[in-house]
């Protein structure tokens, strides 16, 4: 392995040269030491799995909309925590929603950063099971009282609850159960409370672009925040 390292690192430097071959090799360091940092620690701080990604399951998922749903992949703390920063929100008084929960590490961040009802909602039971034995042990080792919920339920059937929300999404559909679950957002929002959106990775930017009642605090390559504004007159 070290042979083959060292032939691809000198054929580098003939190809690219010195400052290329060393910047690539810092983003290569910079990307594990992250990885180290933001998933292996993390599982092992706390007793869980949610590092791995999973797609396999998806072939065993029954929904009309299964051509819009993507594949699990672990959120880090450091995207989730500056999508929080841009909203002047406490978190006590928010119930956190995390659509497509995965393996349950989103519901984990919520928890440490003051939530006290926090909901996930998987269409897989197989990760719905995984969430479930994380979250009680992240619970047992944090001793945290927060209300965490898990919900096995496809979103297209998924009713948006009373009270202030915050939505976190990591680009877990596209296309049309996007465009319903949006329809959903906007007409829950009838004015007297407060709805925001944290869209991770956000695939569908336009789409949430071209709605009047989706209006947009922050946007950039790695994520989205919105508020979910009445239009109604």
């Amino acid at each position: 392995m070290a042979r083959s390292f060292y032939t691809r690192l000198q054929r580098q430097l003939q190809q690219k040269g010195l400052r290329h071959t060393l910047a690539s090799l810092y983003q290569r360091v910079q990307y594990r030491y992250r990885y180290l940092r933001d998933d292996v620690l993390f599982d092992k701080r706390y007793g869980v799995e949610t590092r791995r990604i999973e797609s396999a399951y998806l072939s065993q998922q029954q929904s009309d909309y299964l051509d819009s749903a993507e594949f699990y992949e672990p959120s880090r703390w450091r995207h989730f925590s500056r999508m929080l920063a841009h909203l002047p929100i406490q978190p006590a008084d928010f119930h956190f929603i995390d659509i497509g929960a995965g393996k349950g590490r989103v519901l984990m961040f919520a928890d440490r950063a003051g939530f006290r009802r926090i909901t996930g909602v998987e269409l897989a039971s197989q990760l719905v099971e995984t969430a479930r034995s994380n979250l009680q042990r992240y619970q047992r080792k944090t001793r945290s009282t927060a209300e965490i919920a898990l919900r096995c339920e496809d979103v297209a059937f998924f009713q948006v609850p009373a009270g202030n929300l915050l939505i976190y999404l990591y680009n877990p559909f596209r296309g049309e159960l996007m465009q319903l679950f949006l329809d959903k957002l906007q007409q829950a929002q009838q004015g007297g409370r407060l709805i925001y959106v944290l869209y991770r990775n956000p695939a569908c930017a336009d789409l949430f672009a071209a709605r009047p009642g989706l209006q947009c605090q922050v946007l950039n390559r790695d994520y989205g925040v919105y508020q979910v504004i009445s239009t109604r007159q």
